[in-house]
């Protein structure tokens, strides 16, 4: 085994934390009703062993937790399984979010096109309809029913994750704090989506993003970006992600000079 890495102790340090307030906030949304006893139980069941794997190799100094392998296909439905519980507990952060709104905002939408239940691309076409018109439930709905089609592709989980990022952006764009938990969710579908498929490079640019947003160290973050890069250097966000590069590698600093 190999010993751990500066680099990669910062990031199971982070990832321990991590859990370790999932943990808590799974308590809180169990005592507040936002979630039944059987999601809890597998939420529990995934975060404690995932918590006590991360303890081990820090404890241990040493990395038994190299990167994985793709998911195997035939696995690919339990991940998606294991998702719908993530997803749904990404929903009911998306709906406490929006629980006082302005005059004129909606959670609704408007009705639904009549789908075809075995066509992906209308699964995700009527998600992000959903999602325009702020219809969280109904799109993770639909997100999920488009993964549970095509579980090889990342495609909506990390629509999904988007959706949760936005509707943060769309928080502190309004003058609200940021809302860890809808980060968190995001930064879990991330996760799970580069596991579906490693080489659907927006999935590594929005876990860039959500590990800077949350304060993350540069040392985890940069990773992010650069394999985004390198898996889509001409992609619609590579100037994006080369000015976050360059931010976190040439911090800005304020000198202070005697009167």
């Amino acid at each position: 085994m190999a010993k751990l890495s500066q680099e990669r102790r910062l990031e199971l340090e982070s990832e321990r934390e991590f859990l370790l307030t999932s943990l808590a906030d799974l308590e809180t949304e169990r005592d507040e009703g936002g979630i039944d006893a059987e999601s809890f139980a597998t939420l529990h069941s995934d975060y404690t062993a995932r918590t006590a794997a991360v303890l081990r190799a820090l404890a241990g100094g040493t990395d038994n937790r190299q990167k994985a392998p793709p998911i195997p296909k035939g696995r690919r439905w339990s991940v998606i399984a294991s998702i719908v519980v993530f997803a749904g507990a990404g929903a009911f952060a998306l709906s406490k979010s929006v629980g006082t709104r302005a005059p004129g905002d909606t959670i609704t939408g408007n009705s639904a096109a009549k789908i075809d239940p075995k066509s992906y691309r209308g699964h995700l076409a009527q998600a992000q309809t959903w999602a325009a018109s702020r219809n969280f439930s109904g799109a993770t709905t639909e997100f999920l029913a488009a993964a549970k089609l095509r579980p090889d592709l990342a495609e909506p989980l990390t629509a999904l994750a988007e959706m949760l990022i936005q509707r943060n952006v769309e928080i502190t764009n309004g003058g609200g704090a940021p809302d860890a938990r809808l980060l968190e969710e995001a930064l879990t579908l991330c996760e799970r989506s580069i596991g579906v498929d490693p080489k659907y490079a927006q999935s590594y640019l929005y876990k860039g993003l959500i590990l800077t947003e949350t304060g993350r160290p540069a040392a985890i973050a940069l990773p992010m970006f650069r394999k985004y890069l390198a898996l889509s250097p001409n992609g619609a966000q590579a100037a994006m992600a080369r000015s976050v590069i360059d931010r976190l590698t040439h911090p800005v600093t304020t000198s202070t000079t005697k009167p």
